[in-house]
């Protein structure tokens, strides 16, 4: 017999716990999910004026500076804005560019001849928008109807680029 019922009482509550099975406690399979994330390099150009709306801000001796806009977005570090003139006969036309930026560094006024590889006009183009930054082409030589000046975005790293061919 049970001196007390209070102890009395816990010996079937032991008793009816012990007899419980611990398994269904306890979760028998785990799930392993992996997710991968993958983020493509942005890399977007658009550049207004050419030849349909571009004011000729300068005539003298055959030389024009003619003012375009660009607008870009990237997602890279280190990306490239180059400019590379094409022409359907090569002859003493040049081009000197220069373009403004408030993300990169710009490489000043440098020249573009036909037929020569693309050269860096805005260098170390951080991630961001630049929106109506200007470009601005000052062209020596005789005046042509063929000329399209190529500006191209280009992430280094990748190899993704944009171009955006405008007539002069």
């Amino acid at each position: 017999m049970c001196p007390s019922l209070a102890s009395c009482a816990g010996i079937p509550i032991v008793l009816l716990l012990l007899a419980i099975p611990a398994s269904p406690l306890v979760a028998q399979s785990s799930a392993h999910q992996m997710v991968t994330v993958a983020v493509s390099p942005i890399v977007s150009l658009a550049v207004q004026g050419g030849s349909e709306t571009a004011q000729i801000a300068e005539q003298r001796d055959g030389d024009a500076t003619i003012s375009l806009r660009y607008d870009l977005t990237t997602n890279v570090r280190g990306a490239v804005l180059e400019a590379t003139l094409l022409s359907s006969t090569t002859s003493d036309i040049a081009l000197r560019v220069e373009a403004e930026t408030t993300h990169g560094i710009s490489e000043g006024a440098v020249l573009l001849r036909s037929g020569e590889p693309a050269v860096p006009i805005v260098a170390d183009i951080q991630p961001g928008l630049e929106n109506g930054q200007t470009i601005s082409v000052s062209i020596t030589g005789e005046a042509r109807t063929d000329l399209i000046l190529a500006v191209t975005l280009r992430d280094p790293a990748s190899g993704v680029s944009t171009t955006v061919g405008t007539g002069l």
